[in-house]
């Protein structure tokens, strides 16, 4: 390795001691990989000897899975940023796991190519990070998520051992693809990364409606799937996720009040044409107060600005933030809203809530000044949503993982069986524990709060 591979100074791992939902855990050393090569050296090096080892793309996760919460070495995979191959052929894409989504979307693009999978972080979230979460993102309904991608993966066990699945191990079971995608860098180190490509759609066409009423939103986007429809994306923002972007953000935004909900439709010209009049046609029983229709992609990107600014403008309407990715049955989202409002008002927080509600995965963000007394008040009110969100048949994590944040509420969703299940698999890949402790399956009463304040638990 060069002498920028290796990196010990207080002042640089600071840089690394967060990601975007906690902050605090100093590495011990911060290393920065070429090859997998080296990513084999470095393991059988720390296996030896018990140092912990964390994988990292980007730091832009949501869960704390990308920090060192035992301290140890962190491997930041950024300078393994090379787009292999695109076969237009194939219909298959080669990466290393420090490419950034939105640059392989766009190289694809000029080939013709589309990569559908589209986490609204894509600008500065890597391909990596996105498969050790199972990254979902707006166009999940039709297109599916992260998980439905990936032909194969390289990987490196925490004993050092290269892994071979999927596409790069032609004539074996796909089924430890599966396994290692969304494990969250407990089990392995991804490497390079096979992933499943599709033509370019014809033609795209993007609607924005506004309503006076959350559930309106909600019945609007039912009846778009009950006539048959299957819209690229159904993305959904409520009053309060308005009233921050048009705050803070920098989007061009319809006039008035009202929860948005933006509708796309994509593939054959035809066939997006008549997606959007039928939903013109559903809106005038709908409720909805205003309608906009975007076909060029300037337009187009113009319209999902407003979605696109909403993380930053976030960052300005609070000191702090507890962010949730909770999913639930698409049928109790009507539910789930009047659940999440219910919330804010016992704990005397601002509640802002958005997401896709084509597979009913809601991003519920409660905000907080920083002190003491409302990051408790925050940590209650994220509780109190697990609780609801799990009386509805639904999950703690629809795409961000479980990490750091929500490992103590894993057991709130999963049996001492699973549990138990998943920990032997675990001491399988990992027997000495050394890859990615703390996280997904950790014993720790860590708590939101305690992550949030930066606290080792």
């Amino acid at each position: 390795m060069d002498d920028q591979a290796v990196r010990s100074t207080l002042e640089f791992r600071a840089c690394y001691s967060y990601d975007a939902a906690v902050e605090g855990y100093l590495p011990d050393l911060v290393i920065f990989p070429v090859a997998e090569s080296q990513v084999i050296l470095l393991a059988r090096y720390a296996h030896r000897r018990g140092i912990p080892l964390v994988p990292r793309g980007a730091g832009s996760g949501c869960s704390g899975g990308g920090v060192c919460a035992q301290g140890g070495i962190l491997v930041s995979f950024e300078r393994m940023d090379r787009i292999l191959s695109l076969d237009p052929g194939l219909m298959v894409g080669l990466a290393e796991p420090g490419v950034i989504t939105a640059h392989f979307q766009r190289e694809a693009e000029r080939q013709d190519l589309f990569y559908p999978p589209d986490p609204s972080s894509a600008e500065i979230c890597t391909l990596g990070g996105n498969v050790a979460h199972g990254a979902g993102g707006l166009r999940g309904r039709k297109y599916g998520t992260t998980r439905d991608y990936i032909l194969g993966l390289e990987a490196v066990t925490a004993e050092g051992q290269p892994v071979r699945t999927g596409f790069f191990s032609p004539g074996e079971t796909r089924d430890l693809t599966g396994l290692l995608v969304g494990s969250e860098g407990t089990l392995a180190m991804i490497t390079k990364i096979a992933l499943r490509l599709m033509p370019r759609p014809e033609s795209f066409c993007t609607l924005l409606l506004v309503f006076r009423q959350a559930d309106q939103a909600v019945q609007m986007a039912h009846a778009i799937l009950r006539v048959g429809l299957i819209p690229a994306a159904m993305e959904f923002m409520d009053q309060r996720a308005v009233d921050c972007v048009r705050a803070h953000g920098k989007a061009i935004l319809p006039p008035g009040n009202g929860h948005i909900l933006l509708v796309e439709f994509s593939g054959r010209h035809q066939e997006v044409l008549h997606g959007a009049e039928k939903v013109e046609g559903l809106r005038r029983g709908s409720g909805a107060l205003l309608v906009q229709k975007a076909r060029v992609s300037r337009d187009r990107q113009k319209v999902w600005s407003v979605r696109r600014a909403l993380s930053p403008a976030m960052a300005h309407a609070a000191k702090r933030k507890v962010s949730q990715d909770v999913c639930v049955p698409p049928g109790a989202l009507s539910h789930l809203l009047r659940d999440i409002e219910a919330v804010g008002q016992k704990h005397g927080l601002q509640v802002i809530t958005f997401g896709h509600l084509g597979d009913g995965n809601l991003h519920v963000n409660v905000m907080a000044d920083g002190s003491r007394k409302q990051m408790r008040q925050a940590r209650a009110a994220a509780e109190d949503l697990f609780r609801a969100v799990l009386a509805l048949g639904g999950t703690l994590s629809g795409e961000h993982g479980i990490g750091l944040v929500k490992a103590r509420y894993i057991s709130w969703e999963l049996s001492a069986e699973t549990m138990a299940a998943q920990r032997k698999v675990k001491a399988a890949f990992d027997p000495a524990g050394v890859l990615n402790p703390g996280k997904i399956l950790s014993t720790s009463k860590s708590s939101v709060l305690s992550e949030m304040e930066g606290k080792t638990p």
